[in-house]
């Protein structure tokens, strides 16, 4: 075959490999899902309370209030005591949207638009709670039986409900549903109950969309089998757990195939072993049961792995225990970098010397052929748990990026959530030192005893050229980890921990194993004299 095409083809391979690949770290949010996280965003810029609220706090001015009697078009009754207060500032991610559209030359909405569509958004929200059979949600809504609604049922009703401002809950399944249908439907709505000057134009309508996206395109923690509140979602210093739709098995090859063969199932593995422990007693929003069940699955996984690859790792460990004889055979061809004949001889000597110690030298590779897809469905698993954004550790939001955790000044006070962040950073960027140095530290060890003279400038050069790899993809990592949530980080940490045991344990039995061979070796040369 030509080089050419030889080429073409690794390429093509490769190719549909990470295609094949990609869907192991793919979301799990179903648009329902990012519909509710889009509505801890924008929840709208309306408030609704009592007049006695309004005059407890403080910091509503009685005067700007507004009886909710009825909603145009729709008719439903509210009780006498129902006020709203309307504001683009009640809502920090409408008010930043609003100014930064207005910045870049936009016109600005009027806060009539805003409030119109929380009016629309409500009466359709009532009107879905009306039409539950769901005894459940039915309970969380608390509906008044002379539907005469409350400001109790109004907030209600929104926090359960809310999401479809921006979610056709008309859709049999989530997976079929669109998100935005509602929310465009419910803008025509508002466009025929205001003047065309106070309704956005086409350039607002669409900066909105976009900045939304962006703001939730990175949540994709929605792996629950049970369902329920999850999370730590929101704009600025509104943010709070949201509701995520429970998973099927079936919902997750609907994903991909990787998703639904590892993905899901590492992630049944994790939830049930959270519920065991919050079944124990132990408190959930202290994130112990979560690191405690992280520990344990990364154990699991890691153990499984070590069986699984045993032979193949246990060929590699003992290439390295050869090392000293592998020197001294590379340091009588110095020149095979250049001379085509040493080149040979080298490769001959090589490989009768692993053929006597029953090493495949390919065996390296077929640990990285099945450790990459297993190692990234156990990423995208771990990644995607809801359970593991959900809950602090130590004054640590679990959901949060060590950045910024670091970044903002109010987690260097009580309860000192940066400091946490600070050493779980410094732990696992030492772990993942102490991992990629390990093998070399043993390396040197073994090489101790072999003359430094007479070097092989070939071997030099592709030594040279692995140790500035490792350390490109050492600083990589590190780089990644300041950017990962605070719950991967911790179990990129673990990782790096049990990988250096692994090491250990593996040397190990590899000079064991070649101490055998060569007893044995002995043994039959003795026999022969």
């Amino acid at each position: 075959m030509k080089k050419k095409k030889k080429i073409g083809l690794g390429c093509t391979a490769a190719l549909v490999g990470i295609l094949t690949l990609s869907g192991c770290t793919a979301s799990f949010c179903s648009a329902k899902d990012k519909a509710n996280i889009l509505y801890a965003f924008d929840y709208g810029v309306t408030e609704y309370m009592t007049m006695e609220e309004a005059e407890a706090d403080g910091s509503v001015n009685t005067s700007k209030l507004v009886q909710l009697t009825s909603i145009e078009g729709y008719d439903y009754t509210f009780a006498d005591d129902v006020y709203y207060y309307a504001d683009i500032s009640n809502s920090e991610c409408v008010y930043n949207i609003v100014y930064n559209a207005v910045e870049e030359g936009m016109r600005e909405p009027s806060l009539i638009y805003f409030e119109t569509l929380d009016q629309v958004v409500l009466a359709h929200a009532l009107e879905t709670a009306l039409n539950e059979t769901d005894e459940e949600l039915l309970a969380k809504t608390n509906l008044p039986e002379d539907n005469v609604f409350t400001v109790e049922n109004i907030r209600d009703v929104l926090d359960t409900y809310g999401y479809i401002k921006f979610y056709d809950s008309s859709a049999e399944r989530s997976l079929d549903a669109e998100l935005w249908a509602n929310w465009y439907i419910y803008n025509e709505e508002v466009r025929g109950m205001i003047a065309v000057d106070e309704y956005p134009d086409v350039d607002f309508i669409d900066y909105y969309v976009s900045t939304q996206e962006s703001n939730i395109s990175s949540y994709r923690s929605c792996l629950s089998v049970s369902g329920g509140e999850y999370g730590y979602y929101g704009y600025g210093s509104n943010k709070g757990p949201v509701s995520i739709e429970a998973k099927t098995y079936r919902y997750s090859w609907n994903i991909g195939f990787f998703t639904g063969l590892l993905v899901y199932p590492i992630g049944w593995c994790m939830d049930k072993m959270v519920e065991g422990f919050v079944g124990l007693g132990l408190n959930i929003e202290n994130g112990v049961p979560q690191i405690l069940a992280l520990i344990f699955m990364t154990l699991v996984v890691r153990i499984v792995m070590s069986l699984i690859t045993f032979r193949s790792t246990l060929a590699n460990q003992k290439m390295n225990a050869l090392q000293p004889e592998m020197a001294k055979i590379q340091q009588k061809y110095p020149n095979s970098n250049t001379s085509q004949r040493e080149r040979q001889l080298l490769a001959a000597e090589q490989q009768k010397l692993y053929k006597k110690y029953h090493i495949n030298p390919m065996g390296s590779m077929l640990i990285m052929i099945v450790q990459f897809p297993v190692f990234l469905c156990v990423w995208g698993a771990l990644q995607g748990s809801a359970y593991l954004s959900t809950g602090t550790f130590l004054g640590m939001m679990l959901s949060e990026t060590i950045s910024s955790i670091l970044f903002n000044g109010a987690n260097w006070s009580a309860p000192y959530g940066a400091v946490t962040a600070l050493i779980i950073f410094i732990l696992m960027a030492g772990a993942q030192v102490m991992q990629m140095l390990l093998p070399r530290l043993l390396q040197r060890n073994r090489m101790k005893k072999v003359s430094k003279t007479g070097k092989n400038p070939g071997q030099t050069q592709q030594q040279n050229r692995m140790r500035i790899f490792q350390w490109v993809m050492l600083a990589m990592i590190v780089i990644m980890g300041f950017f990962l949530v605070s719950a991967m980080c911790i179990y990129w940490f673990l990782g790096a921990l049990i990988g250096c045991l692994t090491t250990w344990i593996m040397d190990i039995i590899g000079k064991r194993n070649i101490r055998k061979i060569r007893a044995k070796d002995a043994k039959v040369k003795t026999a022969k004299k």
